[in-house]
């Protein structure tokens, strides 16, 4: 019936909002890409990796990826590519960060990095957007409709794509 549901729409945080934080240590020297979220294989940092070490062979000097959240429940070869690669400078997992944290680290993010294909909507599109911090999100998405047009976006699994939207983030 009707009258046993109530529709509670997805929304952000009053802090996001505002955007009234008080101000805070970012978790990396900037620039850097910002990663959010439990890295679990769904969240694809494997072709972030990839990516950085396509654009790091090309002669392109990079941000470090900032991973904001908990550490993986289930490795999916990441971190064995990112050790073999000699890219674990590049990286820096923060663990769980509250919402002013949250929000530092948006702020010195040059973009977010959401290549989820397997997402119910993405908040993290909408804080970063919020914020005003450019979204990177894979064609075809949840994750695309959630940015409404404004997130910058790339094909799903292309590695080459993804490396060419980085690249011209830290050109601009």
């Amino acid at each position: 019936p009707e009258t046993k549901i109530s529709v509670v729409p997805l929304g952000l945080p009053e802090a996001f909002r505002k955007s009234a934080a008080a101000p805070r240590s970012v978790p990396a020297e900037p620039p850097y890409f910002l990663v959010v979220g439990a890295t679990s294989p769904r969240k694809r940092l494997l072709l972030i990796a990839q990516a950085v070490k396509l654009l790091r062979d090309r002669g392109t000097r990079l941000p470090r990826i900032v991973c904001a959240g908990r550490k993986p429940w289930r490795e999916d070869g990441t971190q064995a590519f990112v050790r073999s690669h000699g890219l674990d400078g590049q990286f820096v997992q923060t663990g769980y960060l509250d919402t002013d944290g949250l929000i530092a680290a948006y702020r010195g993010a040059r973009a977010l990095l959401y290549p989820s294909a397997c997402e119910g909507f993405g908040l993290p599109v909408l804080e970063a957007m919020a914020l005003g911090v450019p979204a990177v999100v894979a064609r075809g998405t949840a994750c695309e409709e959630t940015g409404g047009g404004h997130a910058i976006t790339f094909a799903r699994d292309s590695v080459e794509e993804l490396a060419a939207v980085m690249k011209r983030l830290m050109a601009g």
